[in-house]
């Protein structure tokens, strides 16, 4: 069994904060940032996951378990 955990921490937000939007020639209207997680092996031969990640807090955590 494999077992990853990944936590996503903003170090400088503040607890009561939360991350702006963004700002780009490419949108002309307000848009949140957005993250993903993806998950490959160290040869980049294969993707195993992809997964859009929301962070509402100051961090953000998964739990992955794999059979091996």
């Amino acid at each position: 069994m494999l077992t990853i955990t990944i936590r996503v921490d903003f170090t400088n937000l503040e607890k009561w904060k939360t991350t702006g939007y963004i700002c780009s020639n490419s949108y002309k209207y307000l848009r949140k940032d957005g993250w993903y997680l993806i998950v490959t092996d160290k040869a980049f031969n294969g993707i195993a996951m992809i997964e859009k990640i929301d962070i509402e807090k100051e961090f953000y955590e998964k739990k992955i378990q794999e059979k091996l």
